[in-house]
C-alpha cells in the first residue's frame, strides 16, 4: 500500500553502479529497487514465473514524483556455522495522494563479494516485483458547510465543492441539488435551469462552482435560507469517499433591508401618582416600513436607574417586547407605585440591547429612554429654634436644621440646603481683617435616610470694640437641582451677637489744683480702655461734692451734668466755676464724682476712678501790723496798750495766723 514501510524480504538487492556498500560481518548482500527501465537497460532477466508487471513505478527528483525510495540498503546475513540468518527488509513507498493505477518495480539481489559468490545459491530467485496498490481515494465534498450572501443588488453568487484528490485517468459526473427552506426560488434566489444539475469532474480538477442569484427585495424579514446537496456521487474505483465531508450546505440570505428601532420619546416626567402609562418602541426608519408577516422577533431591554421594583414594574432582569403580524410598532407598559413615602424625583431607564433573530443591518436608536418619577409627597426643613443668642467672643454660632415633617425613605435621595447669612442691625459682611462682623458666605448640608438633622457652625469676627447687640438672619434656601415637594419652615433664623468688649470710662487724674483766682478748674472724663464702636453710646452723670471748700460759696455746684461717649467721642473736659472772694483762707478741697446715666448700667463698661479732688489755692492778701507807728504814755500810767490790728484783708473762718510781739530797748532801759 502507498506509504506504508512494512515490507518484509529475505533479500538483497543489487544496486547499479557507484552506490554506496556497507561491509560487515562474513555475508554481505546489497538490495537495490530498480524501476522497470532499469532492469531493462541493466539487461537483468526476469524469472519465468514473474507475475505480469503493472503500470511501471517512477522515481523521477526532477519532476518531483517519488513512487518509492531507490536507495540503496543494505543489510547483514550472519553466519552461524554452515547456516544463514535470514533478515527483515523495507522498502519504503511514498504516498503521493495521486488517483492512479496500481504501480510495480522490481528488486533484485546479489552478493557483494566475489569471493562469496560461489557459496550463495541465487538462482531460485534473485528477482520479485514490487507492486504499489494505489490507497488514493477522492474526498468530495462543500468547501463550506454553511454560506451567507447579503440582499442587495441583483448579486451572482456560487458555492464551492471541493474535490480532495487528483482526477488523473477518469472523467465523473456528479448531481448538485437546491432545495428550498425559509428561502423560496424564484422570490429570494434563482438557480438558472433546474434545480438539480449535473456537474463533469474532469482530469485534474479540484473545484466545481454551483452558482446562483440573490434576489433583493424592500420587506424587512429574517434571515431566510435554502439547502444545496450533493447526489449520485459515483461509486467507482478509485471511488469517491464523503465520510467526514460536507454533502449538504446551508446557504443564508441576510437581509439587507437598514433599519431602527427606537423609543420615540427619550424623556418621560410622570407625577407618582400618573398609574400606568405606555412607552412606544417602533421601527423608526425606514418609513413606510414594509414587515413580512410571518416574521417574529423579539427585542430585549433592561432596567435601571435610582428608583426601584418597590416604585414601578416591569423594573428587572431582561425584559422582551415582541414584534409580529406585520406590526412596526409596541409598546412597554409601565405601572407607577403611589406611596405616601418622600423620595424625591426618582429616574429609571429602559435600554434596548438585543434582538432575536439577529438581524445585520439594525441598528437602535434611541437606545435609552429615561423616565423621572415626580413625587408629590412633601418633606419640612426648618430651623429648631429660629432664635439664637451668642457671645462675641465665641466666634460662631451653631444653628440647627433638621427634617420636621416627613421622612426620607430611599438610601439615594439626596436633598441639598443651602444656609446664606444676611446682614442685620449693626452687622456687616466682611473679610475678618477689622471690617465687617460676618463672613459673606453660603454653608451647604445634605439631608438623606441616615442624615436628618445637622449642627452648622456660622462664623462671625470678634472685633475687640465695645457695641451694643447686633443681629443678623440666616435663610434657608434649595439648591438648583434639589426635588420638588421639598418646604422649607422656618425659614429663616435670628442671631444676637452679645458684645462682650470691656470698656472703662473715668478721670484722667485723681486730683486738681487751682487757684482761686483763675475761676474755674477743668477736669477730664476719658474712655480710658477698649473701643466703643460705632452707634454706641455710654452716658456718664458729672456731679461736685462739698469738702473744706462749700457749694455755692466757694465753687459752683455740679449736680448730674450729662457725658455721652461714642465712637467719636472719647475724652470730655469738664469745667467747674470756682467762686472769688477777699478772703484769706487755707486751701481748701471739693470732688467730683461719676455714675451711669441709665440704669441698670451697660453691660462690661467700668468707671474708674469714678471720683477726683479738686484743690482751691487761696490767691487773697492780708495785713497785719500795728495800728500806730508811735505811741506816748505817761510814766504814771503805770502801762502802755500797743494794738496790732489786720490792716487790711480779711481772715476767712477758722483761719488764723499767729505773730509774736516782742518789745527792744531805745533810749528807755
Amino acid at each position: 500500500k502507498e506509504g506504508t514501510n512494512n515490507n518484509q524480504l529475505c533479500v538483497v538487492v543489487k544496486t547499479v553502479e557507484n552506490q554506496n556498500v556497507i561491509l560487515d560481518n562474513k555475508l554481505q548482500l546489497k538490495i537495490t529497487p530498480l524501476t522497470f527501465q532499469q532492469q531493462e537497460a541493466l539487461g537483468i532477466p526476469l524469472p519465468p514465473d514473474f507475475p505480469p508487471k503493472p503500470v511501471a513505478a517512477s522515481v523521477n527528483y526532477i519532476t518531483g514524483r517519488v513512487d518509492f525510495n531507490d536507495s540503496a540498503h543494505y543489510r547483514t546475513l550472519l553466519v552461524t556455522g554452515l547456516s544463514l540468518t535470514d533478515i527483515n527488509f523495507n522498502i519504503q513507498i511514498f504516498d503521493d495522494q495521486i488517483d492512479e493505477a496500481d504501480e510495480g518495480f522490481v528488486i533484485l539481489l546479489e552478493v557483494v563479494d566475489p569471493a562469496v559468490a560461489p557459496f550463495v545459491d541465487l538462482s531460485t530467485r534473485n528477482a520479485t516485483l514490487g507492486r504499489i496498490d494505489d490507497n488514493d481515494v477522492l474526498r468530495i465534498g462543500f468547501e463550506q458547510a454553511r454560506y451567507e450572501f447579503p440582499e442587495a443588488g441583483e448579486i451572482r453568487a456560487a458555492v464551492i465543492i471541493k474535490v480532495d484528490g487528483t482526477v488523473t485517468e477518469q472523467t465523473y459526473m456528479i448531481d448538485v441539488s437546491a432545495s428550498d427552506g425559509t428561502a423560496i426560488n424564484g422570490l429570494d434566489y434563482i438557480i438558472g435551469g433546474e434545480a438539480t444539475q449535473r456537474f463533469t469532474i474532469r482530469p485534474g480538477q479540484q473545484n466545481i462552482s454551483f452558482p446562483f442569484e440573490i434576489v433583493e427585495d424592500s420587506i424587512l424579514e429574517q434571515v431566510e435560507c435554502f439547502t444545496i446537496s450533493l447526489e449520485n456521487i459515483p461509486e467507482v474505483e478509485p471511488r469517491f469517499e464523503t465520510q467526514g465531508t460536507i454533502t449538504t450546505t446551508t446557504v443564508c440570505i441576510l437581509d439587507r433591508t437598514a433599519f431602527v428601532i427606537g423609543f420615540r420619546e427619550t424623556l418621560t416626567n410622570v407625577e407618582e401618582n400618573v398609574g400606568s402609562f405606555d412607552i412606544s418602541v417602533a421601527i423608526l426608519s425606514p418609513d413606510p416600513v414594509t414587515v413580512d408577516p410571518e416574521l417574529t422577533f423579539r427585542v430585549f431591554y433592561s432596567a435601571s436607574g435610582t428608583a426601584g421594583a418597590a416604585d414601578y414594574s416591569p423594573s428587572s432582569g431582561f425584559n422582551l417586547l415582541t414584534f409580529s403580524n406585520g406590526i412596526n410598532e409596541t409598546f412597554i407598559t409601565v405601572t407607577i407605585t403611589d406611596d405616601d413615602l418622600f423620595e424625591g424625583t426618582e429616574t429609571f431607564s429602559y435600554s434596548l440591547f438585543g434582538v432575536s433573530p439577529a438581524f445585520s443591518l439594525l441598528t437602535f436608536a434611541p437606545n435609552v429612554t429615561t423616565v423621572n418619577i415626580m413625587d408629590n409627597d412633601d418633606i419640612t426643613i426648618g430651623f429648631v429654634p429660629v432664635n439664637y443668642t451668642v457671645n462675641e467672643g465665641a466666634g460662631e454660632v451653631l444653628v440647627n436644621v433638621s427634617v420636621l415633617d416627613g421622612s426620607i425613605v430611599n438610601s439615594d435621595t439626596e436633598i441639598e440646603v443651602l444656609l446664606t447669612p444676611r446682614e442685620g442691625t449693626g452687622v456687616e459682611f466682611g473679610s475678618g481683617d477689622g471690617t465687617g462682623d460676618i463672613f459673606p458666605q453660603t454653608y451647604t448640608v445634605v439631608f438623606n435616610q441616615s442624615a436628618t438633622s445637622h449642627i452648622v457652625a456660622i462664623k462671625f469676627f470678634d472685633d475687640m470694640v465695645y457695641e451694643n447687640p447686633e443681629f443678623f438672619f440666616i435663610d434657608l434656601s434649595l439648591t438648583a437641582n434639589s426635588q420638588s415637594g421639598v418646604n422649607l419652615s422656618p425659614s429663616t433664623a435670628a442671631v444676637t451677637i452679645n458684645d462682650d468688649d470691656p470698656v472703662v470710662i473715668g478721670f484722667a487724674s485723681t486730683s486738681y489744683s487751682v487757684l482761686e483766682s483763675t475761676g474755674s478748674a477743668v477736669v477730664t472724663v476719658s474712655v480710658l480702655s477698649g473701643t466703643l464702636g460705632p452707634g454706641t453710646q455710654v452716658g456718664v452723670l458729672f456731679s461736685t461734692m462739698g469738702g473744706t471748700a462749700t457749694s455755692d460759696t466757694d465753687f459752683s455746684s455740679v449736680s448730674g451734668r450729662q457725658l455721652t461717649f461714642s465712637s467719636s467721642v472719647t475724652s470730655i473736659d469738664v469745667s467747674v466755676n470756682i467762686l472769688q472772694d477777699d478772703i484769706q483762707e487755707q486751701l481748701e478741697q471739693f470732688s467730683a464724682g461719676l455714675t451711669f446715666s441709665q440704669s441698670p448700667p451697660p453691660m462690661r463698661v467700668t468707671l474708674s476712678p469714678d471720683a477726683t479732688l479738686i484743690n482751691i489755692v487761696d490767691t487773697d492778701a492780708v495785713v497785719i501790723g500795728f495800728a500806730s507807728t508811735s505811741y506816748s504814755v505817761l510814766e504814771s500810767t503805770g502801762s502802755a496798750v500797743v494794738t496790732v490790728s489786720v490792716l487790711s484783708g480779711t481772715l476767712g473762718p477758722g483761719t488764723q495766723v499767729g505773730v509774736l510781739f516782742s518789745t527792744m530797748g531805745g533810749t528807755a532801759t
